[in-house]
């Protein structure tokens, strides 16, 4: 190889690598912290907006005008979830 292939490679690589760094970095910069039904029984506050892991019980899902009511357990607690649209 010549000197210019060379030096092409070596920037290309580079530039490479800093864009799958970025890239990594924003995905997980960006993302939203999900609550247990135990942690949100604990940590939440009325009114506030959270992201909330685990299972919607079956049967557990209804619609009471606007909103749309389910609960959702894991293997430690269940929590009753409330949704208006």
């Amino acid at each position: 190889m010549d000197r210019k292939r060379v030096i092409r490679l070596s920037v290309a690589l580079t530039a490479a690598l800093l864009l799958a760094t970025a890239l990594i970095y924003v995905s997980f910069s960006a993302g939203r912290d999900e609550f247990t039904a135990s942690q949100l029984l604990a940590r939440a506050k009325p009114g506030g907006q959270y992201i909330l892991a685990g299972t919607v019980l079956d049967g557990s899902v209804h619609q009471q005008g606007s909103t749309l009511l389910s609960r959702s357990s894991t293997r430690t607690a269940s929590s009753s979830v409330s949704r208006t649209r």
